[in-house]
């Protein structure tokens, strides 16, 4: 950022690059605004009866004063031009004024696009509500935890195997059948950090990676149902090899 110390002794020659230093410095408030967003309201703006009182607005990245007036569906930037006479007597644009009021034209923009930028010291507060709210959602549909259990191919492994994931364990306690009818499986599914309820139900899917062909002759099913985990049952209808992963969620009963 660019400063300035004007209050000096010795006398300073003002010269016209100086001043166009003076206008580098405080453009750079023009980057920090552009954090509010596009068509925001920083301050004023506020409606009164028909009409909306003065303000700043933010448009495009440009920081723009807004000339309160009754009240319309569109706004305009309206741009003023003073022209002042130069050292060799020509007359020369020397000011700009660009500003926001209510109007019409091919590029007007609608009032209602514009958003209010909220103090930021009162966004924790605001972020807080919204979770709490969102914490209360929850607990009024119950529910309780998804995830993800992988098996990987149904046939072929041995009792005893074991994955471990992210935040659960799953083990492979049961099978029978085989041949070329395929086989059953059953799986000991255990929670890394188990659930505030015992009673609930467990929805899941089959998500698979490979052959849909190979990967479409699996039925499941979940019982024994505890805090710390449940069992699911996997019929395999073929000997194809799968590649498949269960997804869940489950829900309070």
């Amino acid at each position: 950022m660019k400063r300035f110390n004007f209050n000096q002794t010795g006398g300073l020659k003002l010269v016209t690059e100086t001043l166009s230093g003076l206008q580098d410095a405080y453009s750079i408030y023009s980057g920090a605004l552009k954090m509010a967003g596009d068509k925001a309201i920083l301050s004023g703006c506020e409606e009164l009866g028909g009409t909306v009182t003065n303000g700043f607005v933010i448009i495009n990245g440009e920081l723009l004063e807004f000339k309160g007036a009754v009240k319309q569906d569109t706004v305009i930037i309206k741009e003023e031009i003073d022209t002042i006479q130069f050292e060799d007597g020509t007359l020369k644009p020397f000011e700009t004024y660009r500003y926001v009021t209510f109007g019409y034209s091919t590029a007007a923009i609608s009032w209602d696009s514009f958003k209010r930028v909220p103090p930021l010291n009162e966004l924790p507060a605001q972020l807080t509500a919204l979770n709490n709210k969102i914490d209360s959602f929850i607990n009024v549909i119950g529910f309780l935890r998804k995830g993800e259990i992988y098996i990987g191919d149904v046939n072929g492994k041995a009792i005893g195997w074991e994955f471990n994931g992210s935040d659960y364990k799953v083990k492979l306690i049961n099978n029978t059948g085989g041949g070329s009818s395929g086989g059953d499986d059953l799986y000991q599914v255990t929670f890394n950090t188990p659930l505030e309820d015992a009673n609930y139900r467990v929805f899941t899917a089959v998500r698979y990676t490979g052959n849909y062909v190979s990967n479409n002759d699996v039925i499941v099913t979940s019982s024994n149902l505890t805090s710390t985990g449940f069992q699911i049952s996997v019929r395999e209808l073929s000997m194809d090899t799968q590649n498949i992963t269960f997804e869940y969620i489950i829900f309070k009963k």
